[in-house]
């Protein structure tokens, strides 16, 4: 707060053992009841927009019912958690589709299948980001307008796996998916580690890129969450590097 930065992510580890079976047999809402709604106060007081992104092995769209369940008790973890501490729906969890599974279009209904499964509750809070793999922005845009919920746009995740799209033609549509929470579009971005690995996050952000980006998305109001190995020190240097290069 002390360097202005406004966005936030909660680590899931958060609290001991919360979304493990182990974690149900007590109620940390009570136990650390004060401390939550501290947290709450201080996000609220700051006006500090703040996420959480479940963990890898929670898969909507898995085909595995032991899974699904797995999946469903940490996302009402992860709500829980938010709503303990007095968050709104605007405090989001963001979650990638899953698996293929051999048949992408079978995957993507099963995830709109699995969706209905999850308290409204946790469905109002989820928003769902486009992957480096498997699930491209149509996919994931095309998905967001069947469940009728938000798509962050991970820039990176783009250049990692498209299948031809141009990115500059989907902006508005996608920017357009957070109307009805009433927030300003977020985004995820990062810069590859080297060409060799390229999927893998870089410590810090390279600045021409983002510029680049910056340019394509022109006109637009949205929130830049950076994703890097070094964290805030990476944001604190594209800070200095963006004032440099633009002034």
């Amino acid at each position: 707060m002390a360097e202005d930065i406004k966005l936030y992510r909660f680590s899931s580890q958060l609290i001991p053992l919360g979304n493990h079976p182990l974690g149900q047999i007590w109620d940390f809402t009570e136990v650390l009841r004060e401390e939550l709604i501290k947290i709450g106060q201080i996000v609220m007081k700051n006006e500090l927009r703040v996420s959480t992104h479940p963990g890898q092995y929670t898969v909507i769209n898995t085909n595995n019912e032991k899974t699904l369940e797995n999946s469903i008790r940490d996302l009402n973890y992860h709500d829980k958690l938010l709503s303990a501490m007095g968050l709104n729906n605007e405090a989001v969890m963001v979650t990638h589709v899953g698996g293929v599974y051999g048949n992408k279009e079978k995957s993507l209904q099963r995830f709109v299948d699995n969706f209905q499964l999850l308290p409204p509750t946790v469905q109002a809070r989820l928003v769902i980001e486009n992957d480096d793999t498997s699930y491209s922005i149509k996919d994931v845009l095309d998905l967001c307008k069947e469940v009728k919920r938000p798509m962050v746009l991970d820039v990176h995740h783009h250049y990692c796996y498209n299948q031809g799209e141009k990115l500059e033609d989907y902006l508005e549509t996608i920017f357009n998916t957070w109307k009805e929470l009433k927030r300003p579009p977020k985004i995820h971005f990062s810069s590859p580690k080297s060409k060799k690995e390229y999927k893998n996050h870089s410590d810090f952000i390279n600045v021409k890129d983002f510029i680049g980006f910056l340019e394509l998305a022109k006109g637009y109001a949205f929130d830049v969450m950076i994703e890097a190995k070094k964290q805030d020190a990476a944001l604190l240097r594209l800070r200095e590097e963006l004032h440099k290069a633009l002034n």
